[in-house]
């Protein structure tokens, strides 16, 4: 007798069907809610136990974010949909994609600058690092027995 029931065995049939209707941007809830889809736990334990199926469907994910992108855009020019459902549908998108794809869409901005340090810069390293060595000094020495107030002494007589 065949069991019934939805799927628990890896199937690379079921597999890239799903990874397919993540690429179009449609969510894991639904595509589980189907009766011949594995339900939801069964996709984290097929995900945890085959590299290629989570690697196929981190990918989908990605795609389906531009998916959803693009979707954005047929709903603002869609002109059956009310103004006020139309900002509900296009921000919970816009929201969704900016976290599921923060690299592409998320609103953080990333800056990195590199200077070159001018004359006064390296003056001011240069006090920093020359500070931060008589600091060491003063742990190294306070952990020998000697106290901070001593080391501050032998400093100030040693210059």
């Amino acid at each position: 007798m065949q069991k019934t029931g939805r799927p628990t065995k890896f199937n690379r049939a079921l597999a890239d069907e799903i990874s397919r209707r993540l690429a179009e941007g449609e969510p894991y809830v639904k595509i589980c809610a189907d009766h011949h889809m594995p339900n939801f736990s069964t996709l984290w334990r097929w995900e945890r136990n085959h590299a290629e199926f989570r690697d196929q469907t981190r990918m989908a994910l990605q795609h389906g974010t531009h998916f959803l992108a693009h979707d954005c855009l047929r709903i603002a020019d869609d002109p059956e949909i009310d103004a006020r459902h139309k900002r509900v549908m296009i921000d919970t998108r816009l929201r969704l994609i900016g976290k599921w794809n923060a690299k592409s869409y998320g609103d953080k901005i990333n800056q990195q600058v590199e200077i070159e340090p001018g004359d006064e810069i390296r003056k001011l390293l240069a006090e920093i690092s020359g500070s931060a060595q008589i600091l060491d000094d003063a742990r190294k020495r306070s952990q020998f027995g000697g106290s901070l107030s001593e080391t501050k002494v032998n400093s100030r007589r040693s210059v």
